[in-house]
C-alpha cells in the first residue's frame, strides 16, 4: 500500500493491487471504474486502494457523458517513466491515445474496451507487459521467438508492424493472443452490437498467421 501521508511516492510492489491498477491505467490510458472490480473480489479493498491512490494524486477519476474512468496523474506518469521505462515508455510518450487522452466518447469507449480485454487477460495469467513478452510486432523484430506461455498484444502494439498493419486498417480486433501453438484474434464489443467487415477481419487473421510463422517457433497455426 502507498501511505496516504507520503510526500514523495514510490511505485508499490508488483504483487499489489495498487501497482496493478496503476499499470493497467498506464497501458490502457483509461480504465473504467466499474471494470476495475474484476481485479479483486473484495469491494472494500478496491475502494481502499482507490482512495489511497487518488489521495496521493497518483490516480484520478474522470467523469463525463455518463462514463467514469481512472486516469493517471502527471507525477504518476513521470514516476513510471523514470522507474520502469521499458514497460511504460511506449504508452506514456508522445501524443498517443494512452498518453494524450481525448474526451470524445467514442475514443474513451475504445480505451475502456481495451482495458476490459486487458483485465480478462491478466486474470487468465496471460503476459501483458512489454518487458515480459517478445517484440513480435516491432519493426526491428528478427525472431524467431519461442512462445512458451500466452502473450497478449493490443491493437496499438500490433500497428508497430507498420506496412503489414495497413492491410487491416478498420479491423475491430482489440488485439491478438499468442499461445504455444495457436494465435487468436481477440474481440470485445462491450455491450454494443458488433459490426464486422468480413473481408477486413479475414485479412487480419491472415496477417496474424504470417506474423506467427515468421517470428515464432514452427508450430501449427489453428484459428478458432
Amino acid at each position: 500500500m502507498i501511505p496516504i501521508s507520503s510526500q514523495s511516492p514510490t511505485l508499490p510492489s508488483h504483487n499489489s493491487l495498487n501497482y496493478e491498477l496503476l499499470s493497467l491505467t498506464a497501458i490502457c490510458g483509461e480504465v473504467p471504474c466499474a471494470g476495475s472490480s474484476r481485479l479483486t473480489a473484495s469491494e472494500s479493498y478496491r475502494k481502499k486502494v482507490v482512495t489511497s491512490l487518488t489521495h496521493d494524486k497518483l490516480l484520478r477519476i474522470f467523469s463525463s457523458h455518463h462514463l467514469r474512468g481512472y486516469r493517471l496523474g502527471v507525477r504518476t506518469k513521470r514516476l513510471l517513466l523514470q522507474q520502469e521505462p521499458e514497460r511504460f515508455a511506449f504508452y506514456l510518450s508522445g501524443c498517443s491515445d494512452t498518453n494524450a487522452i481525448k474526451s470524445e466518447v467514442p475514443r474513451r469507449i475504445r480505451l475502456h474496451r481495451i482495458a476490459q480485454t486487458y483485465v480478462t487477460m491478466l486474470n487468465a495469467g496471460t503476459m501483458i507487459y512489454r518487458d515480459e513478452k517478445p517484440p513480435i510486432f516491432s519493426p526491428a523484430a528478427s525472431g524467431p521467438f519461442h512462445i512458451e506461455q500466452p502473450y497478449f498484444y493490443d491493437s496499438r502494439e500490433m500497428k508497430e508492424a507498420e506496412l503489414e498493419m495497413l492491410k487491416i486498417r478498420g479491423s475491430r480486433m482489440a488485439g491478438a493472443l499468442f499461445t504455444s501453438n495457436r494465435v487468436f484474434a481477440v474481440y470485445n464489443s462491450m455491450e454494443f452490437l458488433p459490426v464486422f467487415e468480413p473481408q477486413v477481419e479475414m485479412r487480419s487473421k491472415v496477417m496474424l498467421e504470417q506474423v506467427f510463422i515468421i517470428f515464432s517457433s514452427p508450430f501449427v497455426i489453428v484459428f478458432p
